[in-house]
């Protein structure tokens, strides 16, 4: 069966509210435990009712099913490139069926809990304060509305590659540079959409896992020791995949 849009939900909500007496049957369709409406789209309804003011009983039902979802959606995966696909998969799963706020809940929730102390460990003090300030300023985005764009072009394929630190033609020189720089173990990961193996096409990364969950890191240029530069044929020196830069160079006219 079809479930209501959350947007439709709150919409009604509100309405109700408007009536000298409806905010009670309001906060009911939010507190509702019933299928008609799940627990992601309940967080809509009843953040939307709780910032608009009129039935402050539902802030705290918005606060109780977000840690339920979250409890949820964080079991545990395996440190592999098919548990990086389940994250990302379910995400996108929850996109397909409006459950934006579980799918963004969980896309916010591959943003490492303390960059500081995870970069700290694995490059060490020099390298910590630059990393983890670049880190929060590029997390702004959420990696769902990402997700969801490129998931939904046609005909696009998800490959998820494992980076190996020695040999590796997928890896781009960013990555070469982490795994020089690190001071502790150190698995990174890269997510890209294209239509075949061989198109270099869209690509996120680094991910880790970490804990029992995998965690987006991003480009980590602050390794480099200094900023990216603005010519896009230097920052794609940098960026893409090695064997796409080689490939370039040897076709490149002297």
């Amino acid at each position: 069966m079809l479930k209501p849009h959350s947007f439709l939900l709150t919409t009604l909500c509100l309405a109700l509210c408007a009536l000298s007496s409806g905010c009670d049957s309001a906060t009911s369709l939010c507190t509702d435990e019933s299928d008609t409406l799940s627990k992601a789209n309940r967080i809509s309804v009843c953040q939307n009712m709780c910032k608009g003011g009129e039935a402050p009983k539902t802030c705290g039902v918005a606060e109780k099913l977000r840690e339920e979802v979250l409890t949820e959606l964080r079991e545990p995966v395996p440190d592999t490139a098919e548990g990086l696909r389940a994250t990302i998969e379910r995400i996108n799963h929850q996109s397909e069926r409006n459950e934006h706020d579980a799918a963004s809940l969980l896309s916010m929730n591959m943003k490492l809990p303390d960059p500081s102390a995870w970069f700290k460990a694995h490059f060490g003090p020099e390298y910590a304060v630059q990393l983890t300030q670049d880190y929060e300023q590029n997390q702004a985005h959420t990696l769902a509305e990402v997700i969801r764009t490129q998931e939904a072009k046609d005909g696009m394929n998800m490959i998820v590659h494992q980076v190996q630190p020695k040999g590796d033609t997928e890896a781009n020189l960013l990555q070469m540079i982490a795994f020089k720089k690190a001071k502790a173990p150190l698995k990174l990961y890269t997510v890209r959409w294209a239509l075949g193996e061989e198109e270099v096409g869209f690509s996120l990364w680094s991910f880790v896992h970490h804990e029992g969950h995998f965690y987006h890191v991003g480009k980590m240029w602050g390794l480099t020791g200094s900023m990216p530069p603005t010519d896009p044929a230097k920052r794609g020196m940098y960026e893409l995949p090695i064997g796409v830069v080689e490939k370039h160079l040897k076709e490149k006219p002297e």
